[in-house]
């Protein structure tokens, strides 16, 4: 789009041209709008084809990168019925602020409804609920296919409106309910197998579907059920020492079976309703962090700074709001800070956020490296898997001279053919290194970048407003300032300019969203334009030269939202506005991003956080060489997070550039952070033999050097914790062998009594 000066004698041509320009962008004479528009079209037919007649967001918290996003769909409502679609998703929604491990993460789920209109007396999915058991099932596939219309989907509930009672179940991430029903119990359960993973942990209590039923063969891959019966022995054994609070028992019948299948608790969700037990609320909560993270959010978002004498520059590392009404043992985050790989005191520290400063009054010049890790400390999670930790961090750059002062007056109003002339004041310019240039300087007018004068007399085509910048560079550094000024003409009315063919922006994280302003104006005056940002404030990244009109910017990945902005256009005296919105549509990180992040070496790398934090095992497998780019206290927190990864292959990638580290150049730098961020996790890899053998020859390896008092404590209690580890596994072996004895007696003779 273009923006359109007009005088009276061209008045009705360049209203043409304005139209016809306006009419091109809008409809695809540039090739980013085009496309944007093609995709948009594209969408709306296809939401037509599959009958679907909205889609909206009820509960918007935020971008679904960094969000857990719940698409609720009903089938067997027609178009006069979406009323009571809408208060079945209300209904939906309150599980997600009442009740545990929900209510704690209730600010970071996001709820889209898709309205579906399914035919008279039909259903669009398929529901049925089957004669006996009265199992509902539906078209799960078609489901899926239909939740990729909302911004992003984590978890699908089908609302089916049946005629018959059904019984709610989910397969894979989707769960049917029945409609007619309690929701509040049933939607917990379902979300257990949906979310969680978890299995069911009840008998069926049909007699004649229970002797259909048979013990699984092979250990079950859910969390919450074993084969085992001995509780020391079984999947869950952390959670036996130190007793949790019921103390968990090996309960037997679950997996709808009565006999040879065993559960943690006598209640459960997963079995009689209530509340989860330990086992199940520990993968909950592991299920919320592999959406979200820990850490979310660093201020300022960009890695490279520049800090000038004289200057305080905070960093601050904002923890996840995690709600936490009721609970008796609350959460914290612990926070570490290191410059250069040394630990550091921060300014403030407290569960929510940290902050430490760059103050040059005590730093002296160069670049220092600059590394936040946090670590959630929840009671419920005793496995962690690595996701309960984060890290961030930023490059500093403090340089040993003032930031230049540039105070031009902020505004001039003249006429056309008076002379406009004022000094722009230039201070603190490092002598010889600095240069002073202008943008958007008016045509005839003069800047003397040697005294900082500047003149300009207005002929009769300049009315109108004109934003000049004086910038101050050396390179690194660079200091701007602006002056307005408003040029009006001689005993005429003014008019106000006109935007033209304003419309919603649509389009996607990681595509350019680059469009221009419109506007006309009869008085052939010079324009400005500008942008009014709501509480989201500016999408970090926008950018607007306002002399043009033109707008750049290509969202990150984890800036999906709609902005709701008001555009300006100005000739200076009057203003014109136009309310529109800016929709950034979600993308998934795509998997090599990691490569093309680092090799720019720019300030897109928090993108790179949301890689480390992937649910794809390949993706944070192939993150792992691309660490070697980040600061190494940044790289060894991370190492040290994903040692306890789920991943066995992630693990193994680890270990290798663990020992790698510590047979390198950094030895010392990397060890001393290394048993920092592993003071007090040692007792998570009671079941990985191989990790524990690797720290075990590291602490041998390091007792030969020199250590501060505080990395011999976190040494001493590491060895200490590897010992109890090793005994513990050892009394387990022990117990595995008789355990294996026993069960080979009781196959002998049927009528021997079972170990417990």
């Amino acid at each position: 789009m273009i923006r359109i000066a007009m005088n009276s004698r061209l008045m009705f041509c360049a209203m043409l041209f304005a139209w016809v320009a306006t009419a091109s962008m809008a409809w695809g004479a540039d090739e980013a709008t085009q496309k944007r528009r093609e995709k948009w079209l594209e969408r709306q037919k296809e939401l037509n084809l599959r009958k679907i007649l909205k889609v909206d967001t009820m509960i918007d918290k935020g971008d679904p990168s960094k969000r857990v996003d719940v698409v609720v769909i009903g089938d067997g409502y027609q178009r006069e019925d979406m009323d009571k679609f809408e208060g079945k998703c209300g209904r939906v929604g309150t599980v997600f602020m009442d009740k545990a491990p929900f209510e704690n993460f209730a600010n970071y789920v996001n709820i889209h409804r898709i309205y579906l209109e399914s035919p008279k007396d039909g259903f669009e999915l398929g529901t049925e609920v089957e004669r006996r058991s009265r199992m509902m099932s539906c078209d799960y596939a078609k489901a899926e296919s239909l939740a990729r219309f909302a911004p992003e989907c984590d978890i699908i509930i089908v609302m089916a409106r049946t005629r018959t009672a059904g019984r709610s179940n989910a397969a894979g991430s989707t769960v049917l309910l029945y409609a007619g029903g309690a929701i509040m119990g049933t939607v917990i359960h379902e979300l257990g197998h949906a979310f969680g993973g978890l299995a069911d942990e009840y008998v069926e209590p049909d007699p004649e579907i229970r002797k259909t039923l048979t013990v699984p063969a092979m250990e079950p891959m859910q969390v919450n059920v074993t084969l085992e019966p001995v509780p020391l022995l079984s999947k869950w054994h952390h959670w036996v020492t130190p007793p949790s609070d019921p103390p968990v028992r090996n309960l037997e019948g679950a997996l709808y079976v009565s006999k040879d299948v065993y559960r943690p608790e006598r209640g459960c969700t997963m079995r009689t309703g209530g509340s989860f037990c330990c086992v199940c609320m520990e993968q909950m909560v592991r299920q919320f962090f592999r959406k979200i993270q820990p850490i979310d959010d660093q201020r300022p978002a960009r890695v490279n700074q520049v800090v000038c004498a004289g200057e305080v520059l905070p960093l601050t590392a904002l923890a996840l709001d995690y709600e936490e009404p009721g609970r008796k043992q609350r959460t914290r985050m612990d926070w570490r800070w290191y410059v250069n790989n040394k630990p550091v005191d921060p300014k403030l520290s407290q569960s929510a956020g940290s902050t430490l400063e760059i103050n040059t009054k005590v730093v002296q010049p160069g670049v220092y490296d600059v590394v936040v890790g946090g670590e959630l400390v929840d009671g419920r999670v005793r496995r962690d898997l690595g996701l309960l930790g984060d890290a961030r961090y930023w490059r500093v750059e403090v340089v040993d001279y003032p930031r230049p002062r540039i105070t031009p007056p902020d505004k001039r109003d003249a006429r056309v053919g008076d002379k406009i002339a004022f000094e722009v004041k230039l201070e603190d310019l490092e002598p010889g290194k600095f240069q002073v240039k202008t943008e958007g300087l008016p045509k005839n007018a003069k800047f003397d970048a040697a005294t900082g004068a500047f003149e300009w007399t207005p002929a009769e085509d300049q009315s109108g407003a004109y934003l000049i910048d004086f910038i101050a560079s050396n390179g690194l550094v660079e200091q701007r300032a602006q002056t307005r000024i408003v040029v009006q003409k001689k005993g005429t009315t003014n008019r106000a300019p006109q935007l033209v063919g304003m419309e919603d922006i649509e389009g996607f994280e990681g595509q350019s969203m680059d469009f221009m302003l419109v506007a006309t104006d009869e008085d052939n005056d010079n324009l400005l334009f500008d942008i009014k940002y709501g509480t989201q404030g500016q999408p970090e990244g926008l950018k607007l030269d306002r002399r043009t009109g033109q707008v750049t910017w290509n969202p990150g990945y984890t800036q999906a939202a709609k902005y709701y902005v008001v555009v300006e256009a100005t000739d200076g005296v009057k203003t014109t506005t136009s309310k529109i919105i800016l929709s950034v549509n979600n993308q998934q990180v795509p998997g090599n991003a990691h490569a093309k992040l680092f090799a720019a070496g720019n300030d897109a790398d928090y993108d790179f956080c949301l890689l480390l934090h992937s649910e794809n095992p390949n993706a944070r497998l192939a993150s792992v060489p691309y660490l070697k780019n980040t600061p190494l206290a940044f790289r060894t927190a991370t190492l040290v997070r994903y040692l306890r990864d789920e991943d066995s292959e992630v693990r193994k990638a680890v270990l290798e550039q663990v020992q790698t580290l510590a047979a390198g150049e950094d030895k010392l730098a990397f060890l001393s952070t290394f048993f920092r961020e592993m003071h007090g996790k040692t007792w998570q890899f009671t079941d990985d033999d191989e990790a524990m053998l690797v720290m075990k020859m590291l602490l041998n390896d390091a007792k030969t050097e020199e250590w501060s008092q505080n990395i011999k404590t976190c040494m001493a209690s590491m060895d200490t914790d590897l010992k109890r580890a090793q005994g513990y596994n050892a009394h387990r072996s022990e117990m595995r062998r008789r355990a294996d004895i026993e069960r080979e007696r009781a196959l002998a003779d049927p009528k021997a009594k079972k170990l417990k």
